[in-house]
């Protein structure tokens, strides 16, 4: 031997471990085509599995949205609805990490489209809404996905989209027939009250066009779309509700309405709109503390305010639990404007 063939003799040593210690999960994850089909060739198990998730190579490929070595694995027999210890299969791995290309030719291939994985209880559908791929939500229903599926929080695609603000993926939904007064989550809200929630304009309409009950309550705390929509202080959509035939004198479980949100969170806007509705300046919430509009935002100080609820008939003489008028509560710029509307002391 002489002093080169050594070292040949070396890397062939190592290029022998390199290769013996090479699976298939792991050249799927370096995306190592070459390597799949030398281990294919060499007879390794299609559907072996590996890593800390314990994923087919078709898996890992799949999640990396690598679709020539996602069609090798199949031509070479790889189980296509295969799970991860965590229930992830192909599909939800495409769809979770928004790869279209791959995720449409695993349909096409037959791939179960209802599958849930074991984390979220997450389906295809509920993981497209959520990634806003509006194609491979159309290719999903056509395919036979199920619209009003939930996962185990009780969440559906629609909601999962709408809390995105993912309108297209929200209206091909509706139109597929998605039911959108469902109760949604361990609270019961609805699609409606989760757009609101965020300002969603755009979708509290869709929504509304498409049948969702603008007064719907949540069970237990008695909230609604236009509650939470004032309290988080999105006109726009306030607005919207209203105009759709939301009741501004409904009240939460606190008896508490939406004035008395809007006065306490000082948002002069949503005062006007709400008292040009016809929201009722006196109602008396049953908490503790029975605040009415008018007390709270004297005691926030929101002079603006409380002369827009004098002006719109608050009464200032009504009493809180303690006993205190909103005169008792005010400071000298607001107990002027108290007295001129008939406060006594």
């Amino acid at each position: 031997m002489n002093r080169y063939q050594l070292p040949v003799v070396f890397m062939s040593f190592m290029t022998l471990l390199c290769s013996c210690a090479m699976t298939l999960p792991r050249a799927a994850e370096t995306g190592n085509s070459a390597q799949i089909q030398a281990l294919l060739h060499e007879g390794a198990s299609v559907d072996q599995r590996g890593g800390s998730m314990d994923e087919t190579a078709l898996i890992i490929a799949a999640r990396h949205g690598n679709l020539g070595i996602v069609k090798t694995l199949l031509k070479a027999g790889a189980n296509i609805n295969a799970q991860s210890k965590y229930g992830d299969t192909a599909i939800t791995a495409a769809t979770y990490f928004c790869h279209p290309n791959v995720a449409e030719f695993l349909i096409d291939e037959g791939a179960d489209v209802n599958v849930k994985n074991l984390g979220y209880g997450s389906t295809p559908l509920m993981l497209a809404s959520d990634c806003n791929n509006v194609d491979i939500v159309k290719t999903l229903i056509k395919k036979g996905a199920k619209i009003n599926e939930k996962n185990k929080g009780g969440v559906n695609a629609l909601t999962s989209a709408a809390i995105k603000g993912n309108k297209q993926v929200v209206q091909v939904l509706l139109d597929a027939g998605a039911i959108p007064n469902e109760a949604q989550g361990r609270y019961g809200t609805t699609t409606l009250y989760e757009a609101a929630q965020q300002g969603h304009n755009a979708i509290v309409k869709s929504l509304i066009e498409k049948g969702a009950d603008v007064n719907a309550s949540i069970k237990r705390i008695g909230w609604t779309p236009l509650m939470i929509a004032v309290a988080e202080g999105h006109s726009s959509a306030a607005s919207i509700l209203l105009q759709a035939g939301a009741k501004p004198n409904v009240t939460n479980s606190q008896g508490r309405s939406a004035l008395m949100f809007a006065a306490w969170y000082g948002n002069t806007e949503l005062v006007k709109m709400l008292l040009k509705a016809g929201a009722n300046p006196n109602m008396i919430p049953n908490d503790k503390e029975g605040m009415t509009a008018l007390i709270a935002a004297t005691v926030k100080d929101y002079k603006e305010i409380v002369s827009l609820l004098l002006n719109g008939g608050a009464d200032p003489n009504i009493k809180n639990k303690s006993g205190k008028t909103a005169l008792a509560l005010a400071k000298a710029d607001i107990a002027q404007l108290l007295r001129q509307a008939g406060a006594k002391d």
